[in-house]
């Protein structure tokens, strides 16, 4: 079911408000005035009543005619006021709509902006869509806060990529003064070497895209290959202690860039863990970035892959943030 926007909740809500007031003011107006009009036929249609009270000089012989005659026309009148009013609601009832609905439209321009910024956001550009000062209180403090949020992850995405295929891992602590004393290094120039040289980048010598390892491996580069063949076993070795950690395991998820589109390294990494149960079935396993079961039938320990997914965690933050800030 497709959710209702803020802009035509409020349009929605006065049209419907309005109806009420002015449905409530009709009916009052229409029995107040019927109440008299009807007060007036009784009056005229009363042959029993006294002479002085009519103040109609109408002859004895015309009375009836007369008297039908103006109930007709009391009836019309009444049927001609409510209709009219009925009219007259409706059209006030849709006049208020329409400029709730411009006035609530040009209210919600900087919020529908916002929104749709949000929707840009993608992990690889975060800075990009920092939001500039807005003159609404309420908006410039969820501005302050969604772009520190942005720029609290760009951090952590910085620092996260300078951790991943160019960083060592896990090494010997006794080898950072080594190399400080035998390379004459300083702890700046430790830190750039260790942590953007090293990894899958130093051992290959070439990069830490593994599709270009996979090319170059394929081609005969010996590095390449051992850079792959390190990482694979590094991955095994995490699963197998996580397995011991837990007791067991239920299933094993492939995500993010390599874990979503390498069937090849998904083959190389479960190759060996026939002992949990599980083995990759090889025609599930040739599929890309789609979040698919890729384990054969009857496998005790199920794999999966499921693509990542950070724009949603980056709007569900932002919500998050809105909400404590404006009711939405």
């Amino acid at each position: 079911m497709k959710k209702i926007s803020l802009q035509w909740r409020l349009t929605i809500l006065t049209t419907v408000l309005i109806t009420v007031l002015c449905g409530c003011l009709t009916f009052f107006l229409y029995k107040n005035g019927v109440y008299y009009i009807d007060t007036l036929q009784e009056t005229v249609t009363d042959q029993s009543a006294a002479p002085e009270a009519v103040y109609i000089d109408i002859p004895d012989n015309e009375w009836d005619d007369f008297a039908a005659q103006f109930a007709t026309k009391v009836y019309n009148s009444k049927s001609d006021y409510r209709n009219r009013s009925l009219l007259i609601t409706v059209v006030v009832a849709l006049i208020g709509g329409a400029v709730t609905f411009f006035v609530s439209g040009r209210a919600l321009k900087p919020l529908k902006e916002f929104s749709e910024t949000v929707e840009k956001v993608q992990a690889q550009n975060l800075a990009d869509y920092t939001i500039e000062e807005n003159r609404i209180a309420e908006l410039d403090r969820l501005r302050t806060s969604y772009n520190k949020m942005l720029m609290r992850l760009s951090e952590s995405f910085e620092t996260q990529r300078q951790f991943t295929g160019n960083a060592s891992g896990e090494i010997d602590p006794a080898i950072i003064p080594f190399l400080m004393e035998k390379e004459n290094m300083n702890a700046q120039q430790i830190d750039d070497y260790l942590n953007r040289r090293s990894g899958i980048l130093g051992i290959s010598g070439l990069s830490s895209d593994f599709r270009d390892l996979e090319s170059a491996a394929n081609r005969g580069d010996e590095r390449s290959q051992l850079a792959i063949d390190i990482f694979a076993y590094k991955v095994k070795k995490y699963i197998g202690g996580y397995v011991a950690a837990m007791g067991g395991v239920d299933a094993i998820i492939f995500t993010a860039g390599l874990g979503e589109n390498s069937p090849f390294m998904r083959d190389k990494i479960c190759n060996g863990l026939e002992y949990l149960g599980t083995r990759i079935d090889p025609e599930l396993n040739k599929l890309r970035g789609k979040q698919m079961e890729i384990s054969i039938k009857r496998a005790r320990v199920k794999i999966f892959v499921i693509p990542t997914n950070e724009e949603l965690v980056i709007a569900r933050d932002t919500l998050n943030i809105c909400r404590r800030i404006i009711k939405l």
